[in-house]
């Protein structure tokens, strides 16, 4: 007799998201679960991929109400979220913008066009490289 198809609960929804939030590895999941990890990856698949983030939106939400009600810490770990988005957009800004070259003046090109210009003539053999 075959054994019946495994059917996720809610809770082990919630289980999977929270330990792959934390920072779990599938195999450990799959272990505490009591599948393996194949059935993991097929049944889990959401949470395993988005789980973290929905997490963490629920968590910086926590934790901006805390800091919004005058928590002193909250605040303290806000500001630092803030200051590193601040820096990482910054950063990215620098490194996605488009970098300006500065215009090949006269001498430059015509040194670029004269290397090799011996080539495929009758004074690529009698030229110095």
């Amino acid at each position: 007799m075959a054994r019946p198809a495994f059917k996720p609960t809610k809770a082990q929804r919630g289980e999977v998201a929270r330990a792959k939030a934390t920072g779990m590895s599938d195999d450990a999941i799959a272990l505490g679960l009591g599948i393996s990890r194949g059935t993991l990856l097929k049944h889990f698949a959401l949470e395993l991929d988005a789980g973290a983030a929905k997490r963490q939106i629920k968590v910086r939400a926590a934790l901006m109400a805390q800091a919004e009600s005058g928590n002193v810490a909250a605040c303290k770990a806000v500001i630092a979220m803030m200051e590193t988005a601040s820096a990482e957009a910054a950063f990215r800004k620098q490194v996605d913008a488009p970098t300006k070259s500065e215009p090949m003046g006269k001498k430059e090109a015509a040194r670029i066009a004269a290397d090799g210009a011996e080539n495929g003539t009758e004074w690529s053999g009698l030229l110095p490289n």
